[in-house]
C-alpha cells in the first residue's frame, strides 16, 4: 500500500526525474536580460504610439493580473473620496484590451516614463522592479515603483503579472457647497456614453456617486447645483437640463477631453 502511494505521488507531483533539479536556462542570463530590456522598450514604446499590437504583444493575455497599491498619502485622500477605499485594488474589471483602447481613442499623447529598470532572470522566468511616472499630454498624473514578473514563451518574453504602487499629486483646493438631498435625487440614473460606457449616479450619505460599468464607485462633490468634481482626478461632472428643467444628460471633462452622455429612460 505504502509504494502504491509513493508511486502515485511521484506521477503526480514530479513531472520528470529531473525536476527537481534548477531547471535549465533557454538562454544564458546575458542574453535574456537584453531580450527582456527589450521587452521594457516594446512596452513603452507601444504606449506612446498608440500601438495596440505591439501593446497587447507584450502580455502573456489580456487578463493578465493588474494590481494597484495607494502610496499611504494618497489613500487617504481616495478615503475621503471613495466610498469602499480600497489600499489593494486589482483591476479585475479593467483588461489590457480596454487600457490601450483607451490611449488610442484620444490624441492626446500618453506615455510612461521609466527608470533604475532592475532585472532578475534565470532564462526561463524573470522580475523586472523600476519606477514609473504615467503622464499625459505632459502632465504627470501618478507615480510609484512597478514590479512585473516575465516568463519566456515560445514567441519571446512576455508580461505575466504587473503590481505597482500609486502616488498621484496634491490637487488645487476647490470649493465644495452643499446642495440639499432633494436636488441631487434629480441626478440620480444611468447615463450612456457609448454602448460600451455607462456610467451610475446614485446617492450615499447625502452625496451623490458615480461608477463607471460596475467599478468601485467614488463621492462626487458639488460647486453648483449642476456642476460637481472628483477629489481624486482633476474631473468635473457637469448635468445638462432641458428648457423644462428636466436632467437629460452628462458631460465628464477631465484633462482637455469631454464626453457627452445621455440619459437612459
Amino acid at each position: 500500500m505504502k509504494r502504491s502511494l509513493l508511486l502515485t505521488a511521484a506521477l503526480l507531483f514530479l513531472p520528470s526525474i529531473g525536476a527537481a533539479q534548477a531547471p535549465t536556462p533557454t538562454v544564458s542570463v546575458q542574453t535574456a536580460t537584453q531580450q527582456i530590456q527589450a521587452l521594457v522598450e516594446a512596452y513603452r514604446t507601444s504606449i506612446i504610439d498608440k500601438d495596440k499590437a505591439k501593446f497587447l504583444g507584450a502580455l502573456v493575455n489580456e487578463n493578465i493580473p493588474w494590481i494597484s497599491v495607494f502610496e499611504d498619502e494618497t489613500f487617504r485622500r481616495r478615503q475621503e473620496a471613495t466610498v469602499e477605499p480600497e489600499k489593494v485594488a486589482r483591476q479585475g474589471t479593467v483588461n489590457a484590451r480596454e487600457l490601450i483602447d483607451a490611449n488610442v481613442a484620444v490624441r492626446q499623447k500618453m506615455e510612461e516614463k521609466i527608470s533604475n529598470v532592475q532585472i532578475t532572470t534565470d532564462g526561463n522566468k524573470g522580475s523586472v522592479v523600476f519606477d514609473y511616472s504615467f503622464q499625459y499630454d505632459g502632465r504627470v498624473t501618478n507615480w510609484g515603483k512597478a514590479t512585473w514578473q516575465v516568463v519566456n514563451t515560445n514567441t519571446g518574453w512576455k508580461i505575466n503579472s504587473i503590481s505597482y504602487t500609486v502616488a498621484y499629486p496634491e490637487l488645487p483646493k476647490r470649493k465644495e457647497v452643499t446642495i440639499l438631498p432633494h436636488v441631487l435625487a434629480h441626478y440620480v440614473g444611468k447615463y450612456e456614453f457609448s454602448p460600451d460606457m455607462k456610467v451610475a449616479i446614485a446617492m450615499s450619505k447625502d452625496r451623490l456617486t458615480t461608477s463607471v460599468d460596475g467599478r468601485p464607485a467614488l463621492y462626487l462633490f458639488a460647486e453648483s447645483s449642476t456642476r460637481f468634481f472628483d477629489k481624486r482626478i482633476p474631473s468635473t461632472y457637469q448635468f445638462v437640463r432641458d428648457d423644462r428643467g428636466t436632467v437629460t444628460g452628462l458631460t465628464i471633462s477631465f484633462e482637455g477631453i469631454s464626453l457627452k452622455g445621455r440619459r437612459l429612460p
